[in-house]
């Protein structure tokens, strides 16, 4: 893996940490309110 340490990072470590904690509660969903989410989606961007 290449290392960039040239490039500035794109989000601060408060970004990413606020991003995780909102990514957090949907890992702890059941499969059936996984599958139920799914659907709701696949059911929005049907034509």
């Amino acid at each position: 893996m290449k290392k960039q340490t040239d490039k500035p990072d794109i989000l601060i470590d408060e970004e990413i940490e606020n991003i995780y904690q909102q990514l957090l509660p949907g890992t702890k969903l059941s499969d059936e309110e996984k599958q139920e989410h799914v659907n709701r989606i696949k059911q929005q961007y049907k034509k």
